[in-house]
């Protein structure tokens, strides 16, 4: 189930390498985290090889994630979300998600904080993830969605290039 998700998050993304991305303006990718963005990476990355896709750049939201790409000899390079201030698309997973009102938990895996950093700065967000995960509401799965807690050093860069008419930060 989750390579079909994974393919459905491909197909999704192969109308954005139409745009004519070059060097001085490359497709930034923002990657994820979870056991779905697991599988969908390798089918990404041969997808990236097989049509020889020039000038992306990836961030990864998580030490998993970076890990992943790192693992699979990826020729792209990885950058820091400061380097590049708007991600093109984001393909990350979730951890539970309502039919009827559409509300989504994330954070299961620990690395809830950086993802919604380069969510925020994303012009598009690919969630992905399989139908156990799926209810009518939220909080009705028998797994606890833990809260964490992490110091992100370069959320002030990232900040300051939100539109803070649309975001309220407490001091």
């Amino acid at each position: 189930m989750k390579k079909a998700v994974a393919h459905a998050a491909l197909d999704e993304l192969k109308g954005f390498f139409d745009q004519g991305f070059t060097e001085e303006r490359p497709f930034v990718f923002g990657l994820g985290t979870g056991s779905t963005v697991a599988e969908f990476w390798p089918i990404f990355h041969k997808y990236l090889q097989t049509t020889n896709q020039k000038n992306v750049v990836i961030i990864p939201t998580s030490h998993q994630s970076k890990q992943l790409v790192l693992s699979s000899s990826c020729r792209y390079p990885l950058v820091e979300p400061q380097q590049y201030p708007t991600v093109d698309c984001l393909v990350d997973g979730f951890d539970e998600i309502e039919l009827c009102q559409g509300g989504m938990l994330k954070g299961g895996g620990g690395a809830h904080t950086l993802e919604k950093l380069v969510a925020q700065c994303s012009k598009h967000t690919i969630y992905i993830g399989t139908y156990e995960k799926v209810g009518e509401k939220l909080g009705n799965r028998e797994v606890a969605i833990p809260v964490e807690a992490e110091h992100v050093r370069f959320a002030k860069a990232i900040k300051a290039k939100w539109d803070l008419s649309l975001l309220t930060w407490a001091t």
